[in-house]
């Protein structure tokens, strides 16, 4: 075994072999070198630093962008809603004007309907009363034929009467000289025959009404007559065959008695001939009222 030999006091050192222990000088520490700048360090830094610059430029440029981004698409979607809203409210006002339209048509159709039947109700209305009327004039003229044929049948009247229409009216003649002596408003012993023969067919005609009428001629009455003039005369004449009709059964109520002195002639009162038509009774029949035509509505 090698021994060790302490450098300092020369003695031998147990503890086996290996390289023999430095010399002193050998045991100074050698000397560090100076430690330089850290580059580095610094560079890293200044790349952290940029780092952290470009990031937060970019964050700020990104959030600006974005912010950017969603005003636009808000404006973009605002737009958008108030050209939705624009175009619902042309719409809305499209639809209205439409309706408004549609509307009005409808109520010009509805007045020109309900002018229609107006016009329809009016019509149908007129037409009935034309009905009425034709049915009124055939019940009328159905009267004048029964009275006619009644007439005719009736041989013992022979010529003491005249049958015949006159104005749409029945007209049933007796010349004064078979009823009444000249100047007179008895009657004659024949002309009492004649006119309850007369009653005697009307009063078959119950529902009908008839006018008694007297006529004279244009002479007026001889001095110390009890009639004071033609038309005295005519409407004594005219009460004293009333009076005879209903003696004949006539109903009264159907009877009306009036004197037209010499006012309605159809002769001649120049003439004989036309005198003698002049002197008459007239036994006019008269309409019912559901045969006349109705007066206008009073405004």
């Amino acid at each position: 075994m090698a021994k060790k030999i302490d450098d300092e006091s020369g003695e031998v050192v147990k503890g086996g072999g290996g390289k023999p222990p430095p010399r002193p000088m050998d045991l100074a520490a050698p000397a560090r070198k100076p430690r330089g700048f850290p580059f580095r360090l610094l560079f890293w830094a200044v790349l952290m630093t940029v780092a952290a610059g470009a990031g937060g430029y970019f964050t700020w440029k990104f959030r600006d962008q974005s912010q950017k981004n969603k005003s636009a698409a808000d404006a973009c979607a605002s737009g958008r809603d108030n050209a939705i809203a624009q175009a619902k409210t042309d719409d809305a006002a499209s639809c209205k004007t439409q309706l408004d339209q549609v509307t009005a048509h409808s109520k010009e159709a509805d007045a020109a309907l309900t002018k229609m039947s107006e016009n329809l109700n009016a019509t149908k209305g007129e037409l009935e009363d034309l009905r009425k009327q034709k049915a009124q004039t055939e019940d009328r003229m159905n009267a004048i034929a029964a009275i006619v044929k009644q007439f005719d049948e009736n041989k013992t009247l022979g010529g003491n009467l005249k049958v015949e229409t006159r104005n749409g009216s029945l007209v049933v003649a007796l010349p004064s000289e078979v009823l009444f002596d000249s100047g007179k408003a008895k009657l004659s012993r024949d002309g009492e025959v004649t006119v309850l023969q007369v009653g005697g067919i009307l009063a078959q005609f119950a529902d009908r009404k008839f006018l008694v009428v007297g006529h004279t001629d244009a002479t007026p009455p001889v001095k110390g007559s009890p009639y004071k003039d033609n038309w005295d005369l005519s409407v004594q004449r005219a009460l004293t065959v009333t009076r005879y009709l209903i003696e004949g059964h006539m109903d009264p109520k159907n009877l009306i008695a009036a004197g037209a002195g010499d006012s309605d002639p159809i002769g001649d009162n120049t003439t004989p001939e036309g005198q003698a038509q002049n002197r008459r009774i007239e036994i006019v029949l008269l309409p019912s009222l559901s045969e006349l035509p109705p007066l206008p509505a009073t405004p």
